[in-house]
């Protein structure tokens, strides 16, 4: 078993929370020229799950694996009214949380005005500040577009089932420079994504999630991705 760090935002930090994500797809990273045959091969439709199955030996991530979680964070440590830091009792805080019940201070002790909390990207995340660990249950290879309603499901997206009085799907792009100006989408609709046509509600909802975070192009060069189904664990007792 091996642990590998992941990033999610914060969305996605609340749908593993609430057990809405037992899913994510990321992009495969083409760093070696003797792959580019195989990639080549699975575009074109020839050899797809031979050549899939070649580019899977090289992967570093298999069944088994823990992921440990990397989201939105702060570390604090309190400042009293004298001006006095206690090093000695930093917290930390997760956006996924909300922002905290908490009276900040600057280092003279003052109030600040500003009550607001300056988060640090999940990038930054210290490994022992981590909370969350997910288990990888399958991995495979799959192109961007070939994803199914019921994996855009698991893929966390926001759903519910009482859109004008039936299920629907949400428009993470609602708000943009978008075809649909809708917050969600029907989940028995018939959508069009930039140039791809006929999918339903949730597969529609993922596209605008995917779209959201890599761009429309992202979407339309149709990239392999990595698909990881996952679980979550306690935190392992070797970590």
């Amino acid at each position: 078993m091996k642990t590998h760090p992941i990033l999610f935002n914060t969305k996605m930090v609340n749908a593993i929370n609430s057990n809405a994500k037992s899913q994510t797809r990321r992009l495969f990273k083409n760093n070696k020229p003797e792959t580019n045959a195989l990639l080549i091969n699975i575009y074109a439709g020839i050899d797809v799950e031979k050549c899939k199955n070649e580019l899977m030996r090289t992967h570093k991530v298999s069944c088994g694996d823990i992921f440990w979680v990397r989201e939105t964070f702060a570390k604090l440590c309190p400042v009293d009214k004298n001006g006095y830091t206690d090093f000695n009792k930093e917290m930390i805080f997760y956006k996924a949380d909300g922002e905290p019940d908490i009276i900040k201070y600057d280092a003279d002790g003052s109030e600040l005005e500003n009550q607001f909390m300056k988060w640090k990207p999940s990038i930054f995340m210290p490994k022992d500040a981590c909370r969350q660990f997910l288990k990888v249950k399958n991995v495979r290879l799959e192109l961007l577009q070939e994803i199914s309603s019921n994996d855009a499901k698991s893929e966390g997206i926001d759903i519910t089932d009482d859109y004008w009085g039936t299920d629907g799907a949400r428009n993470y792009m609602w708000g943009e420079e978008f075809g649909f100006k809708h917050e969600f989408f029907f989940a028995d609709g018939n959508y069009g994504i930039e140039n791809l046509k006929n999918h339903d509600g949730y597969k529609a909802s993922f596209f605008s999630l995917w779209m959201s975070i890599h761009g429309k192009e992202s979407l339309m060069l149709n990239p392999l991705v990595w698909v990881y189904d996952f679980e979550k664990i306690e935190k392992p007792i070797s970590f």
